[in-house]
């Protein structure tokens, strides 16, 4: 059965598969999880994931473990789907529960991935109890409050490969009785299978093997020719790794069988090998029955990478919601709540569009209408949008979202929003629009609002619209308080904004100012990172910490400017910075006895080598953590 239905502009989960079209028709208010628009972004994106991927998947959410899954994985069920969708796996999967419930409490603890190899459960399909076996990979889904949500699972099915030992087993114990039944059974099964006779070399230890029968599948799976049959394969592949020859040549001295999944980089494969000794002990004969699973382990891979990639956006956007916490707090803590609950939800509305578009390039006019959602009535009539079909480079949209965001509220609370009869007009414009060096321009116009008086003090607000924007984009922000309205305005180059233009574009380049070149400032730091936000928050912190910031720098082009024209102590630097990473830094600091700490969402064992000696901050970040880590990273420089 199919499924059609019509997707509008908006619905989410967007894709033309069956089980996307159930997950958006299913009436999830019924469920623990709730209407569907208030599920976290830990669960949407996963959700994107699983949909997107060709892999057997499920998702089982909070405490009762609710199902999800995408259309291979219905497959394992039969006719539970689709009143399998937004249960709580107990309740569906009865039979097997005791063997799988233990793997989930661990994932739930927070102890990390678990694997489990051929695992072999009674699974009730289509009203009739069936013995599987899978390959199960079971990994957590950390939630913002960095608890785990729930568990991303994949299962590959391997009960074929029991059944081919089990009728590999009867029909050798017929062998005798039934030969040209044994060949007509081997020749048949999907799976490699070879006897192979051993000779050993005393004097150097050395074994070698030949291939006495191979089945057809053996030199599918293999690629090796028909030619190797019965000549010793030191000779006919001399490339055939060493580990093939001490694996087989054990089971073929001591006749214990072996079960392993093993690499073999000259065949360019996986496989899953069952070796046992047949004949004789002295004839050195054994069996190997195999299959080649390199398709397997690539969606294992993929699996894992998406799982390590969506642990890192967990911690990236936890490390955006620290700051933005941290930097509300610093303007006070009258209506802290509100405004704090105010700017999450604007960088939750540029995460929702992020992950509707695939974290690729997002339409300017898209990007607004979503951070002045609460005022959509407004729309053409007291609030003007206008300008070019141009979208906004993934990485520039959070920074972007947040300060219309913040203009609006804003609006709302002091200005043209505040009344009956005010105005907005938000117009962006660039020209000609395939000209990187072209200017973008972007402005927010007040009027019929309140007359404006300029405030007294600048707090995380004006951080957020001008600042941030300008680190950015590294172009210029003009705010006037004129009584008539709030009047700002954006200048930057457009490759610097724009995904639909070269990125990167021609364009004055805004750097800190930068101390002469001489003796080190005291206790001063170098600070990388791309977020303006989270630069922001890292430069407060140190230098409410005493420290001396130079930067924030957001590329390599720009740390590495400072460091030519300026000196430090020490260095923060974040590993990703945009589309490429902060490498050539960390080896300049090296080169130059620097000492850094390392900030990044992943954990050290992803990092690349260069970064592996230095100290690591784990995104989000622990109040001082990162003044006690570079006061480590500094005495262990000079051997204190």
């Amino acid at each position: 059965m199919t499924i059609a239905d019509e997707t509008r502009p908006g619905d989410w989960p967007r894709g033309d598969g069956e089980m996307a079209s159930y997950i958006r028709r299913h009436d999830w208010s019924a469920t623990p999880l709730g209407p569907i628009g208030d599920w976290p972004e830990a669960l949407k994106v996963s959700v994107d994931i699983m949909l997107g991927n060709a892999s057997t998947i499920a998702i089982y959410w909070g405490p009762d473990l609710v199902l999800l899954y995408n259309d291979r994985w219905r497959t394992l069920i039969g006719d539970r789907h689709p009143r399998a969708l937004g249960q709580p796996a107990r309740q569906i999967l009865p039979e097997i529960w005791a063997d799988i419930a233990p793997l989930f409490a661990r994932v739930m603890r927070g102890e990390g991935s678990v694997e489990v190899a051929d695992h072999t459960l009674p699974l009730l399909r289509d009203a009739q109890c069936q013995e599987r076996r899978f390959d199960h990979s079971f990994g957590p889904i950390p939630l913002a409050d960095g608890s785990v949500g729930g568990a991303f699972t994949m299962a590959v099915e391997t009960t074929q490969h029991l059944l081919v030992q089990r009728a590999s087993a009867d029909a050798r114990r017929r062998l005798r009785a039934s030969e040209g039944r044994y060949r007509t059974l081997i020749e048949a099964i999907d799976e490699g299978f070879c006897v192979n006779e051993f000779r050993f070399d005393p004097a150097s230890g050395h074994a070698d093997y030949r291939i006495l029968e191979a089945n057809p599948a053996f030199y599918e799976q293999t690629g090796l020719p028909r030619s190797v049959l019965k000549r010793w394969l030191r000779k006919e592949t001399p490339d055939l790794e060493e580990h093939w020859y001490e694996i087989y040549g054990h089971v073929a001295k001591t006749g214990e069988p072996i079960r392993l999944e093993q690499r073999s980089d000259a065949l360019g494969r996986w496989f899953d090998v069952h070796a046992y000794r047949i004949d004789a002990p002295e004839s050195h004969r054994i069996a190997v029955l195999f299959k080649d699973i390199s398709a397997r382990k690539r969606h294992e891979e993929q699996v894992q990478l998406l799982l390590r990639e969506l642990n890192h956006r967990a911690k990236n956007l936890l490390g955006l919601v620290q700051a933005i916490a941290r930097q509300t707090a610093s303007s006070g803590l009258d209506d802290f709540l509100e405004r704090f609950a105010e700017r999450v939800q604007g960088l939750s509305a540029a995460q929702d569009l992020l992950v509707r578009s695939s974290w690729k390039a997002v339409p300017v006019a898209d990007l607004v209408e979503s951070q002045i959602a609460h005022f959509s009535h407004l729309i053409g009539a007291r609030i003007e949008i206008s300008g070019p079909s141009v979208s906004v480079a993934p990485d520039l949209v959070q920074t972007l979202g947040m300060a219309i965001h913040e203009l609006a509220t804003n609006a709302s609370k002091y200005g043209a929003l505040s009344n009956d009869a005010g105005q907005v007009i938000i117009r962006w414009s660039i020209d000609p629009p395939e000209d990187p060096e072209a200017p973008f321009a972007m402005s927010w116009v007040e009027r019929g609002g309140p007359t404006v008086v300029a405030p007294t003090r600048s707090g995380f607000g004006s951080t957020v619209t001008t600042r941030m924007v300008e680190l950015a984009t590294n172009g210029t922000v003009q705010v006037d308080y004129e009584p008539a309205g709030l009047v700002w305005r954006l200048s930057c180059p457009g490759g610097n904004l724009l995904a639909s233009v070269t990125r990167g574009g021609a364009g004055v380049r805004r750097l800190p100012e930068i101390t002469p070149v001489g003796a080190p400032r005291r206790r001063s730091v170098l600070v990388v990172e791309d977020d303006p936000l989270m630069a922001s928050d890292i430069a407060a912190l140190l230098t409410a910490a005493g420290f001396s910031v130079l930067g924030p720098a957001g590329s390599v082009d720009d740390a590495l400017f400072l460091l030519e024209r300026s000196t430090c102590e020490t260095a923060v630097i974040d590993v990703n910075l945009g589309r490429e990473t902060s490498e050539p830094i960390a080896r300049e600091l090296i080169r130059t006895g620097i000492p850094f700490v390392v900030l990044s969402g992943y954990s050290r064992d992803q990092l690349p080598d260069v970064f592996r000696g230095a100290p690591l901050a784990g995104k989000p970040l622990r109040v001082g953590e990162l003044e006690t880590l570079l006061e480590r990273a500094k005495d262990a420089a000079t051997g204190q």
